[in-house]
């Protein structure tokens, strides 16, 4: 079960984070944020970081944000899922209530109010009890199926569109919603080893869409150099994922979230 999350970055690792994210979105809470983790540290700050980092998020887009909401939130969310399953005795799995809950963290962040410091702790409790509701109606309504279909010695219905079929959808759309959160998060951990110029340089093309001539321009390189940045960042991002993809052939089971070392 661990393997389906990360562990929180240290506090080193998550000040030198919190300043690049600072950097790339200018969003001035996060100065103060870092000062408050340094100070104090992270369970003090906690209800604090969490909320600016959602915020970041919402009005940013910032994938960094995310990646490390993520990282601090995906054990402490697990655990309070799988506690809430036992307490009401509920057959769900727990990776498949925490992947859906990251995933309408991210689909609906405009949903999100940032009105005071444990915003995000309050907002993510309520999309954790909606999403076990969610899933246990979905998994009532296929078990009523089920029963009914066993009592029906012909069906008329096409099979294309019965309830065995539609379990089956359901369960893929679970499992593509998984592979796509893992796979961005594995995106993510290698764009963040990439070097600040690679960085940048992604950063500009691909998230603001600002053509290859302005982007070098405001690096300060020439286009043919800038051409060739984005192409080494590219080069490693993709070998980075093809080793993560590699692993998961090779061991078999969900996806792990292992740091890949990048030429």
């Amino acid at each position: 079960m661990d393997g389906l999350v990360l562990p929180a970055p240290e506090k080193a690792e998550l000040l030198r984070r919190l300043e690049d994210i600072e950097r790339a979105t200018g969003v001035r809470p996060l100065a103060e944020a870092r000062a408050r983790l340094e100070r104090d540290g992270l369970d003090a700050v906690r209800d604090f970081l969490d909320t600016v980092l959602m915020d970041v998020f919402r009005t940013t887009g910032s994938g960094a944000a995310f990646s490390l909401l993520y990282e601090l939130n995906g054990r402490p969310f697990l655990a309070s899922i799988v506690q809430r399953l036992r307490r009401i005795d509920l057959p769900l799995d727990p990776g498949d209530v925490l992947h859906e809950v990251f995933f309408n963290i991210y689909r609906y962040p405009h949903r999100f109010h940032s009105d005071r410091e444990d915003a995000f702790r309050h907002w993510t409790h309520r999309i954790v009890k909606n999403t076990i509701l969610k899933q246990w109606r979905s998994r009532s309504r296929t078990a009523r199926f089920e029963q009914a279909e066993e009592e029906i010695a012909e069906r008329p219905d096409r099979p294309d569109v019965g309830p065995e079929r539609e379990a089956i959808v359901r369960e893929s759309e679970r499992a593509c919603t998984f592979a796509y959160l893992v796979c961005l998060l594995h995106y993510l951990r290698a764009y963040r080893r990439l070097a600040p110029r690679e960085r940048r340089a992604l950063y500009l093309v691909e998230v603001k869409g600002v053509s290859y001539r302005h982007a070098a321009e405001e690096i300060g390189l020439r286009l043919e150099n800038l051409k060739m940045v984005i192409f080494r960042a590219r080069k490693k991002i993709f070998r980075s994922l093809e080793l993560a993809l590699c692993a998961v052939a090779v061991e078999g089971g969900p996806p792990g979230m292992g740091e890949e070392r990048m030429g």
